[in-house]
């Protein structure tokens, strides 16, 4: 009678270890892998899409931001940073990344910043029409005492009692709030315009996706901006 062949036991897999994702759960930890990957044709470094701003080539061959990543044609991309744009532009990246002859305006860095400001404030329009939006001093405040706002804004002429008095009872309701100083905020004009008001100086932004939409936007131009200016916000804390 012929033996029984041992069956063997299939080698247990090797586990890629990451202590970095080990705090995350399995659905986080596949999210990570979801995120593109593209290369600073400055730095020449490889990094996630949100940390880059994509670059084309408009039908007079000039070099265009693509701020909302939907242009059309062959894209380069370059780390969000208006120094690292302007370094772009004085070592001749783009004419390199392109291989080819192309026109960088010198204002490209201004304009990239223009656009990125443009984009928060549609942000903030939209938070409006979801009726996610408190304006004026007294309707901020009672919004506050009701633990209703997530994100404070002021207008650049903003009187220092006002802002600082709505300021601290923002972060006395919200321990650990993070604060972005400015140097250049949104103008009681720009605001105003967004939230379909009139001489706006404070306002405050209720919970919502609308909101999450807004701080993305918000993040990217301060981001941007980091060696400038960066508008004025205050909101809570996510866990």
């Amino acid at each position: 009678m012929p033996k029984a062949k041992k069956k063997r036991s299939d080698p247990e897999p090797i586990l890629d270890f990451d202590e970095e994702k080990a705090h995350l759960t399995e659905g986080e930890q596949a999210d990570t892998h979801n995120i593109p990957i593209r290369t600073c044709v400055m730095e020449r470094s490889r990094k996630e899409k949100p940390f880059l701003l994509r670059f084309v080539v408009s039908p007079e061959e000039e070099v265009v931001p693509d701020i909302k990543g939907n242009l059309p044609g062959r894209g380069v991309w370059v780390t969000a940073g208006q120094k690292t744009v302007a370094d772009a532009i004085k070592r001749r990246a783009f004419q390199r990344a392109f291989r080819k002859p192309v026109t960088v305006s010198e204002s490209l860095p201004s304009d990239v910043e223009r656009l990125f400001k443009q984009s928060v404030l549609e942000r903030l329009s939209i938070c409006n029409k979801a009726g996610l939006v408190v304006t004026g001093f007294q309707k901020v405040e009672d919004a506050l005492k009701r633990r209703e706002i997530v994100v404070l804004l002021h207008a650049d002429n903003a009187a220092a009692d006002g802002k600082d008095k709505l300021d601290r009872k923002f972060k006395a309701l919200y321990s650990g709030a993070n604060h972005i100083e400015p140097e250049n905020c949104f103008t009681s004009a720009e605001i105003s315009l967004a939230t379909g008001s009139t001489n706006v100086i404070h306002a405050g932004l209720k919970e919502g996706g609308a909101t999450t939409a807004f701080l993305q936007a918000l993040d990217r131009f301060s981001g941007y901006c980091a060696s400038e200016a960066k508008p004025h916000s205050l909101r809570q804390d996510r866990e």
